[in-house]
């Protein structure tokens, strides 16, 4: 049951993945070994916005320009 995979690498999407979530909690664990620093508490929490990005993508919204750009 093979289906095609639109170009898309799983594998690579997979270890980019896992190679984020990896930082993630290396950068909570600093945040808390450091006594709370507001510093790495951002960095912790960039990285956090980024994997819930990577998990579940927002679909990309078309412009109204692009629509009528279309529609000629």
């Amino acid at each position: 049951m093979d289906t095609p995979n639109d170009g898309i690498d799983y594998k690579k999407k997979y270890e980019h993945l896992e190679s984020r979530v990896r930082d993630m909690i290396d950068a909570q664990q600093a945040y808390f070994k450091s006594n709370k620093d507001y510093q790495l508490l951002k960095v912790s929490k960039a990285i956090e916005a980024e994997v819930k990005e990577l998990v579940n993508p927002k679909p990309k919204k078309i412009s109204q320009a692009t629509i009528d750009w279309l529609g000629q």
